[in-house]
């Protein structure tokens, strides 16, 4: 791009080689003027591609020219920003040992571990705001609904769905007004939710958000310890189940929605149905 230097857009770039492999460091500004580089940022996505060439051989390191390739590049199905923090292969992990002292937790079949549980979830009051955690064997998408009642219909739901080939995670905030699911925001999936973060590995999804508790959007419910509501958990576990992640669809659940006894506040912590 640069014929008289080959890191006039890159700084503070570093490298290491050990045992075979190199491993690099380089920042770029947002924002370029040069006709073959792309303006990046949060509202500009784009394929990721990665090169490399594993022969040994001395080459035109001096030059502005790179070898070929001499392995097939990766190329991700799906597009990215150069901001996404999300690393879908790294298990999340969610600290258990604070069930019942500063999170409440939900544990299906009651009693067991993280790894044993069909599926779990736990709150964590954080003042202004709640954050949740999600875990269940769905390779499609996992939810929490609150309602008044006892029933999916009129519920709140907070979802998050793997996307078409897995390579990521997509958050959902919505209604749903019958037996379908409304986005709350339709420009903007997560609605209410921040701070979000999830994995997927061996079949089992992680999803970790925050909503605060006062809001003021349409069919969001009022949270905080003077609210209380049901909590239904509902998954689709069909690989297929990612098909509408680009979407404003969640297709069906593929199990049983799980409704818990009773009604419960988010901030409640003292719950742990450990056994």
């Amino acid at each position: 791009i640069a014929a008289n230097n080959a890191t006039a857009y890159l700084t503070h770039a570093a490298a290491s080689q050990y045992n075979g492999r190199i491993n690099c460091r380089i920042s770029r500004q947002f924002s370029s003027k040069h006709e073959h580089m792309y303006d990046v940022g949060s509202d500009k996505k784009y394929h990721y591609l990665v090169a490399m060439r594993h022969t040994k051989d001395e080459g035109p390191a001096g030059g502005s020219l790179v070898n070929a390739h001499d392995q097939a590049p990766v190329i991700l199905p799906e597009q990215f920003s150069v901001v996404d923090k999300q690393d879908i292969n790294a298990d999340l992990v969610f600290d258990l040992s604070q069930c019942g002292i500063s999170k409440g937790c939900y544990r299906f079949p009651q009693g067991c571990s993280e790894r044993s549980c069909h599926v779990l979830f736990t709150q964590k009051d954080r003042g202004d705001h709640v954050t949740f955690e999600l875990m269940g064997h769905a390779q499609g998408w996992l939810a929490l609904g609150l309602n008044i009642e006892a029933q999916m219909k009129n519920s709140e739901t907070m979802a998050c769905q793997r996307t078409p080939g897995g390579t990521r995670v997509v958050f959902k905030h919505g209604y749903n007004p019958g037996y379908s699911n409304d986005l709350l925001n339709e420009t903007d999936p997560n609605g209410e939710l921040f701070d979000t973060s999830s994995s997927f590995s061996e079949g089992i999804l992680r999803c970790r958000f925050s909503r605060l508790l006062v809001s003021h959007v349409e069919h969001s419910l009022e949270l905080g310890a003077e609210h209380s509501y049901s909590y239904i958990l509902a998954m689709n576990n069909d690989p297929d189940g990612t098909a509408a992640a680009d979407t404003n669809l969640l297709h069906q659940h593929t199990e049983q929605p799980i409704v818990l006894q009773g009604q419960h506040s988010v901030v409640d912590t003292m719950n742990d149905n450990a056994g």
